[in-house]
């Protein structure tokens, strides 16, 4: 997921596109997975480069 953000630095993706990226467009994964993900890569990585784009998914930012 980390790799995918980076790819796509500054971009927002939405929930839907990284879980379509990462798993399928048949996987039986509901969104609210992503946001546990997103969560745990912040708290492992201390990562505050990840950014919430609210009511539509995420991106990486070089610098805040």
């Amino acid at each position: 997921m980390l790799k995918l953000l980076l790819e796509h630095k500054g971009l927002v993706l939405t929930r839907s596109q990284i879980l379509d990226e990462l798993w399928g467009y048949d996987a039986p994964i509901i969104d609210r997975t992503v946001d546990t993900y997103i969560k745990n890569l912040r708290k492992k990585l201390n990562l505050d480069r990840i950014i919430t784009v609210k009511g539509v998914g995420y991106k990486y930012e070089e610098s805040l």
